[in-house]
This record gives structure tokens, C-alpha cells and sequence, in this order.
């Protein structure tokens, strides 16, 4: 997705997650987020049940299949 808006390595972004498993969206949310925020270099990842309203617009949105969880996730270049 980076690639997709021309994002060099360095820049950081705002992500936001929306996943459609509660349990696992809890689980990634407990466990795994900062590793995750880091490796993305995002300045904010907000990661919420896909029954949440996402609140944001942003540069690009993708559905994913992640091992058989359906996400949706947004992603922008942070100011």
C-alpha cells in the first residue's frame, strides 16, 4: 500500500485497521500494535472491530484477507 502512494521508506503514516474477528482484533490489539505501528512507521494505527465507524478518509483503502480474517485497512502519509 505504501508503494501504491509513492511513499519512500522514511516517511511515516496514519493507519487505520478495521478488523471483522472481535477476538482477533483484541488480540493484535493487546499484544501486537506497537511492534506493528513500528514496523509500518506509523505515527498513529488506530485498529478497531470492522463494526466501528473508521472516522477518517484517507489516501488509500484496501479489504485484505489476512489467514482467512477479512480487514479493511486505511492508510495516508502523516503530516
Amino acid at each position: 500500500m505504501r508503494r501504491q502512494l509513492d511513499l519512500a521508506v522514511e516517511d511515516f503514516i496514519t493507519v487505520d485497521v478495521a478488523v471483522k474477528d472481535e477476538r482477533v482484533c483484541g488480540l493484535v490489539g493487546k499484544n501486537w500494535k506497537p511492534g506493528i505501528a513500528e514496523e509500518v512507521r506509523a505515527k498513529t494505527l488506530t485498529l478497531h472491530n470492522a463494526t466501528e465507524p473508521a472516522g477518517t478518509a484517507y489516501a488509500l483503502t484496501k479489504d485484505w484477507d489476512v489467514e482467512g480474517i477479512a480487514m479493511t485497512i486505511g492508510i495516508s502519509k502523516a503530516a
